[in-house]
């Protein structure tokens, strides 16, 4: 078996980092009225970063993860490599276009679920029964989303599968970070003293599954868009508590370290942005800064400490975390009026971070660990 195949944040933060930069420029490109065009339209787009570029990682990630959590194998050499086909093949049918590229496109997240729940569920672990959940509401949105670009049901649920997706992919970084950050700062900084309070954990977490759901009945009319303005403001003052719990500022020396709680900022920032009705800023808060962010501070540290490397940010990681973020603000600037030419360089910004990511990491991930 080669390394490559051997487990999966390998192929897929690989594969997840190129289409990152190839999709956002292909998107930029369009968006300013140059080639590529076609298949490169605003639903192509949204749907290859929500449902094309995150869920690699989130599968590297969770290939990774479940691994340790279960004590159990999780999908590599062939299987992995089917895993990693089935990826591929959904990002050139959307590139196709019609029923059956869309097919193609769906077909993933399903077997992710399945290779995922398999060992969690044969090692009865329980605590990490919410993650299946989460990425089955994920793939409804997606269903969602590609029904309603093809006709197949009202463009109001374009908006749903979008807001599930968004939804989803928010409640696994809230989840996994509420995890690994306090943790990693914990073993790494002896002065450092995470805090968790009961009620808040619960607010946040469940607070946010309310607010995801709350966001589908509010576009079909069913919920006062009033009232899910309110409790975004409620669980944003939640994850500022929760963020503040994770005493970030023990990390200021440590950027392979600071990164991560820099991520899982944006979140609380994209609630407050959803309670004053701010949408656009909204999505592109959570999209670049938080998604963009704590996947890029993931992808370095579970590679350095997986492949037997130092676990500690050199030049390469800090410019990719300062890019990452300096899309972020950028992207959400250039929602404000006279600023649409940032789109441009918040686009700019994000490859170049993923790009950089990639020079020095496709080594990393082709190799064999430095300690063997």
């Amino acid at each position: 078996m080669t390394p490559l195949m051997s487990i999966g944040f390998r192929p897929f933060y690989l594969l997840g980092a190129a289409w990152a930069v190839i999709a956002i420029l292909a998107w930029a490109l369009a968006w300013r009225g140059a080639p590529p065009a076609g298949a490169i339209t605003l639903d192509w787009h949204v749907h290859e970063m929500l449902f094309g570029f995150a869920p690699a990682i989130v599968a590297g990630f969770l290939l990774t993860a479940v691994r340790n959590w279960t004590g159990r194998d999780t999908a590599h050499g062939g299987a992995l490599a089917l895993l990693a086909a089935i990826w591929l093949v959904g990002r050139v049918g959307m590139l196709a276009g019609g029923a059956l590229g869309a097919v193609l496109a769906a077909s993933f997240l399903p077997m992710l679920i399945v290779a995922v729940t398999r060992p969690i569920l044969a090692s009865r672990n329980r605590r990490n029964y919410g993650v299946p959940a989460m990425l089955a509401m994920w793939m409804v949105g997606q269903v969602a989303y590609l029904s309603a670009t093809h006709g197949l049901v009202t463009y109001l649920w374009r908006g749903i599968g979008q807001d599930l997706g968004f939804g989803a992919l928010a409640l696994l970084l809230a989840l996994i970070g509420g995890r690994v950050i306090p943790a990693f700062t914990a073993n790494a900084i002896a002065a450092a003293r995470p805090r968790r309070w009961a009620a808040i954990e619960a607010l946040a977490l469940w607070g946010l599954a309310a607010l995801v759901v709350g966001e589908a009945l509010a576009k079909l009319g069913w919920v006062p868009r009033d009232w899910l303005r309110v409790w975004a403001g409620v669980v944003a003052i939640a994850h500022v508590i929760r963020l503040v719990g994770f005493v970030p500022w023990h990390t200021v020396r440590e950027p392979l370290l600071l990164a991560l709680p820099l991520g899982y900022a944006w979140l609380p920032v994209y609630f407050l942005l959803l309670a004053f009705d701010a949408t656009r800023l909204a999505t592109h808060a959570l999209s670049v800064g938080a998604i963009g962010g704590m996947m890029l501070a993931m992808m370095t540290r579970s590679a350095l400490g997986h492949t037997g490397r130092a676990l500690r940010a050199g030049p390469v990681e800090i410019a990719c975390f300062v890019l990452v973020h300096g899309a972020a603000l950028l992207r959400v600037a250039a929602t404000l009026p006279s600023n649409t030419d940032w789109v441009s360089y918040a686009a700019a910004a994000f490859a170049a971070a993923f790009a950089m990511y990639l020079i020095k990491y496709v080594p990393i991930l082709i190799g064999a660990r430095r300690d063997t």
